[in-house]
C-alpha cells in the first residue's frame, strides 16, 4: 500500500486541490448569496431587481478585471495571484454578514470579483497545467 503511495504523481494531489479551491470559491461566488436574497430584499428594504445586481455586478467585474488578473499571473505567478484571491474572498465572505446597505454588498461584490478572478479558473488551469506535460489531457 505504501509503495503505491510513494509511487503516486504529486500533479494529482496538485489537481484535486486545485478543483476544490475552484469549487468552493465559484459556488460561493455564485450561490451562495443567491440563497441569502430573501433575507437580504427584507433587511434592506430593496426589490428583487436591486438585490440581484449584486451577482450580475460581480460577474461584470470579474469579466473586467480578468485580463489584469492574466497579467499578474505573468508578472508574480500563478501561485502568489491565487493565494492573494483566497486571502480577498476569505475577507470578503467575513464582512458580508456586516453590510448594513445594499451600496455595502455592492461593494463587497467588487471585492468578491477581484478575488474570484485571482483564485478562480485563470491561475488554477495554469497551476495544473504547469504539473502535467505527459498526460495533461487526462487532468
Amino acid at each position: 500500500m505504501k509503495s503505491k503511495l510513494k509511487n503516486l504523481f504529486h500533479g494529482w494531489y496538485v489537481a484535486m486541490g486545485c478543483c476544490l479551491i475552484y469549487f468552493f470559491v465559484n459556488s460561493m461566488t455564485l450561490f451562495v448569496p443567491q440563497t441569502l436574497f430573501p433575507r437580504l430584499m427584507e433587511e434592506f428594504s430593496v426589490n428583487e431587481a436591486e438585490i440581484s445586481l449584486t451577482v450580475a455586478r460581480t460577474l461584470l467585474f470579474a469579466a473586467i478585471f480578468s485580463p489584469i488578473s492574466g497579467i499578474l499571473i505573468d508578472k508574480y505567478g500563478a501561485v502568489k495571484v491565487l493565494k492573494v484571491g483566497v486571502i480577498i474572498m476569505g475577507l470578503t465572505y467575513s464582512f458580508y454578514p456586516f453590510a448594513t446597505s445594499i451600496d455595502t454588498l455592492y461593494r463587497l461584490h467588487f471585492l468578491m470579483a477581484i478575488g474570484l478572478v485571482c483564485s478562480g479558473l485563470g491561475p488554477n488551469v495554469i497551476i495544473v497545467s504547469n504539473w502535467f506535460n505527459e498526460h495533461r489531457g487526462k487532468v
